[in-house]
């Protein structure tokens, strides 16, 4: 997994490999540099952006272990169980079926659980609560 972002603080570093990254890599570089970080993961290497060094060595040398954060605390309980099924692979409407609701309610619920989970698509949704639900998350 390669993270190309736009987030330098320290939390998305570590937690990007915490869960597995293999590299993080900021928006702000050339295709170039891109593909070359592409081929480099894909080799099984790691890569860093060089920008972000320093920090991921001082966060090593302090040893820091942040608590986990329940990212899906933010949502509320009707949200959680849409969200469950669109994590199912459940489409819209039958979402709305399930859980006996329109298929513009869950729209609704939908765009409000992408902007409290600052995420784009459905995808990045989903996986969000697919990684946060695990059992052997701690």
């Amino acid at each position: 997994m390669l993270i190309l972002t736009s987030a330098t603080d320290e939390r998305n570093v570590h937690e990007a490999i915490a869960v597995g990254a293999h590299g993080y890599l900021l928006k702000e570089n050339d295709g170039a540099s891109l593909v070359a970080a592409i081929t480099r993961v894909a080799a099984g290497h790691s890569v860093l952006d060089p920008s972000l060094a320093d920090q991921v060595l001082n966060l090593m040398k302090r040893g820091w272990e942040p608590v986990p954060v329940d990212r899906l605390a933010v949502l509320s309980t009707q949200e959680r169980r849409v969200l469950a099924q669109i994590a199912a692979g459940l489409t819209n409407k039958e979402v709305g079926v399930q859980l006996g609701l329109s298929e513009k309610t869950v729209k609704n619920y939908l765009a409000n659980i992408f902007a409290k989970l600052n995420v784009t698509r459905r995808s990045q949704a989903a996986a969000m609560f697919a990684r946060e639900s695990r059992p052997d998350r701690a």
